[in-house]
């Protein structure tokens, strides 16, 4: 195949076409166009440079842009990907298009020349506005922050020279992204600086110095993170890039988040004013509401907060240092990207004396894995027991779904077999069957035919036991029940906003074989002859049997907020209230049928969650990304 590609492009395709392209985009430029236009001709350029890195891309695009949309991206900052620096300058050149003020004014970032002032008649008076209170600390002018001044700051008086004016009142430090309520907020002190020519206020050198400092010169993505909000009341979902901001103290939303998720916002007590590090508030004027509890999605974590309103912020959300002092996350920073790691779920980290205390209605629920405790919703604490790995270990009761193995009649029974085994496979056989004896789920066997077992080694290189019933499953009658259909399942998710998965705990083992079948599930091993008194994998009966339970235990709940394969359960509703009270309900019905959830593979309350494949929001149904990854990464034959 490929000698054949080679011969067909050497015998059609232009020999110059590369050359020429790469010629284009090397002069290719703004000039003056709407972004839009600049961005589509880089795309048509670039689709024929499939050979070029995509960093060389990225910078061909950033010089080619106009000169006021390089420096809003400095100081915006943007990720390395090409098609994240699309998107940005189309919000900023959108941003900037807002900021102007008439025809004949520029935005703030083109402006080089000082504010037009008033040369006829009488000057204009206005009422004092919140701009008109502080002062510019380059220029100590009133009327606009250090962002907006037209004169230039290139050498700065020593603080040491400064010498305070009398009426100078002393203000108290104070960190500037600190919250602080209206009537606390003292005077800003200016910083002299030594004013030149504003015509000389944004000066472009093309050539750069070959020894600058790229911290200091090359622009720096902000840490922002992706998460999705849900509204309690309206239930709509929305997905966001929230800048992780260590100078905010408070976790801020914009109103227009509020309005696009219809989330219900209550009156502060007092005013908040947050100001930026060039003195100017944020949102222009001070904040008044605050949100009522939504919920918060962020990978594996989630929680309940609430958000502070900011009228006017360009960024959609910023989560601040109270939440990073909550939650204590851990940031990797290699290789140019930022990673945070939570803990699961709505549990905030714990000193060890809280960790000794902590008990979650009443008992201790401990992960399978030994690795320590795991929360869950408050709203489910009375219902613990059902999360218990203890309960667990009990032999669970005969049931009129008994899992029944029925030889066919006349059928030759096998003969008992067994495989040799390694020391590490006979050192877990014995802790297998000393578990399992004590939990009573197995007992010694006297049986005319028993099957062997072996060994499988799992992805973390432990080894999972498996039991060869492919001989007795030959003569035995197979009982038919119908597992659902996926397109059944996922046509009836249209009104699902909130999702919570159950994974039940060695669903299995909580089912009994048919008393006096159990003979039939003999096993030969180097230590002995055992048989099941539960349900074993590798029968040909558990999928029908234990569909067959679980359908009974949920069947007034099935396609009506939840559905069922197998083990994997998943409740769907329109909105939180319904949601809570439904999983309620499921969770004590899985209890007083004495089964069992895995905590750790739960997901509760997500607004977007992975199912047998596939990921379902409110958006819709769509494949699991990880399982389109795979296939896409399959290497060629």
């Amino acid at each position: 195949m490929g000698l054949f590609l080679e011969a067909l492009q050497a015998r059609f395709e232009d020999p110059s076409r590369v050359q020429r392209a790469e010629a284009e985009i090397l002069g290719l430029r703004q000039k003056g166009r709407p972004v839009r236009e600049y961005v589509r001709e880089f795309q048509q350029v670039a689709g024929r440079l499939r050979t070029w890195p995509e960093r060389l891309l990225v910078h061909n695009f950033h010089w080619g842009l106009d000169k006021d949309l390089r420096q809003a991206c400095v100081m915006r900052g943007v990720p390395p990907r090409l098609q994240d620096w699309f998107r940005v300058v189309s919000e900023l050149d959108a941003g900037l298009q807002e900021f102007q003020v008439s025809s004949s004014d520029q935005s703030f970032l083109r402006r080089t020349g000082p504010r037009p002032t008033e040369v006829s008649g009488q000057p204009k008076t206005s009422t004092p506005s919140v701009r008109s209170t502080f002062r510019c600390f380059r220029c100590n002018r009133p009327g606009h922050c250090v962002v907006e001044c037209p004169v230039p700051a290139l050498t700065t008086t020593p603080r040491s020279q400064e010498k305070p004016s009398p009426t100078q009142k002393k203000t108290p430090e104070r960190s500037r992204a600190a919250c602080q309520t209206e009537e606390s907020i003292p005077q800003q002190v200016p910083i002299t600086t030594s004013l030149t020519s504003p015509d000389e206020s944004l000066v472009e050198y093309d050539n750069a110095d070959p020894n600058e400092d790229p911290m200091v010169s090359q622009p720096i993505c902000p840490f922002a993170i992706p998460i999705s909000l849900t509204s309690p009341m309206t239930g709509h979902i929305g997905e966001f890039q929230a800048l992780i901001g260590l100078g905010c103290t408070r976790c801020l939303v914009s109103r227009g988040v509020v309005k696009k998720l219809g989330i219900k916002v209550y009156r502060l007590a007092h005013p908040i004013r947050f100001e930026q590090v060039d003195g100017s508030l944020l949102g222009g004027v001070p904040a008044t509401v605050v949100t009522e509890l939504v919920m918060l999605d962020m990978n594996d974590h989630w929680e309940m907060l609430r958000f502070i309103v900011v009228p006017s912020m360009m960024e959609d959300i910023i989560i601040g240092l109270a939440w990073l002092d909550k939650w204590g996350p851990t940031i990797w920073w290699e290789g140019g990207c930022r990673h945070m790691c939570l803990s699961v779920g709505p549990w905030p980290l714990r000193t060890e004396a809280e960790e000794k205390d902590k008990v979650v209605g009443g008992s201790k629920i401990a992960a399978e894995s030994g690795d320590g405790e795991l929360g869950f919703p408050a709203a489910y604490a009375d219902l613990a027991e059902v999360f218990s790995e203890r309960e667990c270990d009990t032999l669970p009761p005969h049931r009129p779904t008994d899992c029944a193995i029925d030889i066919l009649p006349g059928a030759k029974l096998p003969k008992p077999r067994m495989y040799p085994m390694t020391p590490r496979e006979l050192e877990e056989l014995h802790q297998y069957i000393d578990k399992n004896l004590a939990r009573g789920f197995i007992q010694p066997a006297r049986s005319r035919i028993a099957v062997p077992v072996l060994f499988q080694e799992k992805k973390d290189g432990g080894l999972r036991l498996c039991v060869d019933f492919r001989g007795l499953n030959a003569v035995c009658v197979e009982h038919i029940y119908p597992l659902p259909l996926m397109k059944d399942l996922l046509a009836h998710l249209a009104r699902g906003r909130v999702f919570t998965k159950l994974d039940l705990r060695e669903a299995y083992y909580r089912v009994r074989i048919k008393s006096g079948d159990e003979w039939k599930t003999a096993v030969n091993c180097p230590l002995g002859s055992y048989q099941f008194r539960v349900m074993s994998f590798g029968l040909q009966e558990p999928p029908a049997v234990f569909m067959q339970l679980i359908n009974g235990v949920l069947h007034e709940h099935l396609y009506h907020g939840v559905l069922i394969y197998l083990d994997d359960i998943l409740i769907y509703m329109k909105n939180m209230e319904e949601h809570v009270s439904l999983v309620r309900e499921v969770l004590q019905k899985l209890l007083d049928a004495q089964l069992y959830v895995k905590l750790s593979k739960c997901k509760f309350h997500r607004s977007c969650i992975d199912y047998l494949g596939y990921r379902i929001s409110a958006r819709g149904v769509e494949m699991d990304p990880k399982k389109v990854r795979s296939v896409l990464e399959w290497q060629a034959p």
